[in-house]
């Protein structure tokens, strides 16, 4: 991979800002350690950017389980109604020519297709089924209609699991972020330092804020010194 040399690591991606800020905290601390060069911003920034990554990792770890999660729990759903549906075709051929056994099972309306109507529609099935679990002629049906229960609470299930994955998304992501933003304000910090020292335009352009191959070049012209971004 090209190294990313951009004048705006602001706008850069979270991967690519990861890999910027690991060069630029060893450019900076190539410099000598005295106050010429701006070394009392030299404090924790390693620990920054170690931090940042690993913020990094969990966040895209954290997505990978959220997305998991809402995958498991959109397969439970599917499973459940499609359960449902088999059974309003096929019970009404236990009385052929009679299908009010989808009345007295309470499936004689559509399948719904939200979710939390379906759980309705399942919980009153199966309401509606287990005082008849027993009665012998429902029995060729039994196995099909003893399923309701287990189904609807897996979907419930992973639904909480689903919940929980999310919200320990959205915690990882924040917390990504804001590790972002202390590497980012250091940044700024030394880089507002050197500017202010006014270093000629060879400084910048073979740091890492002059743009290579692969920085992320703005669309308009800018000056050989990084601009605000």
């Amino acid at each position: 991979m090209a190294e990313i040399k951009t004048r705006y690591p602001s706008t850069l991606t979270d991967e690519n800002y990861d890999e910027w800020f690991t060069r630029w905290v060893a450019w900076f601390l190539a410099f000598p350690d005295t106050p010429e060069f701006g070394n009392w911003l030299r404090a924790d920034i390693q620990a920054f950017d170690d931090d940042y990554h690993a913020k990094r990792i969990a966040a895209m770890e954290a997505e990978d389980a959220q997305e998991a999660a809402s995958a498991a729990w959109r397969t439970a759903v599917k499973a459940l109604r499609e359960r449902l549906i088999k059974l309003r075709i096929s019970l009404p051929t236990l009385t052929p020519g009679d299908d009010s056994v989808l009345d007295t099972l309470k499936l004689r309306d559509e399948v719904p297709d939200d979710t939390d109507k379906l759980l309705d529609y399942a919980e009153i099935a199966d309401n509606a089924w287990q005082p008849l679990s027993g009665d012998p002629q429902y029995a060729p049906f039994a196995p099909r209609l003893n399923e309701i229960a287990p189904l609807k609470a897996d979907v419930d299930t992973k639904r909480v699991v689903m919940g929980q994955a999310i919200l320990a998304y959205s915690t990882a992501t924040d917390e990504k972020t804001a590790a972002r933003d202390v590497c980012h304000t250091r940044e700024r910090a030394v880089f507002n330092f050197f500017r202010g020292e006014g270093k000629p335009d060879e400084f910048w352009t073979s740091s890492v804020y002059g743009l290579g191959t692969g920085g992320e070049e703005p669309s308009v012209p800018i000056p050989d010194w990084p601009g605000p971004g």
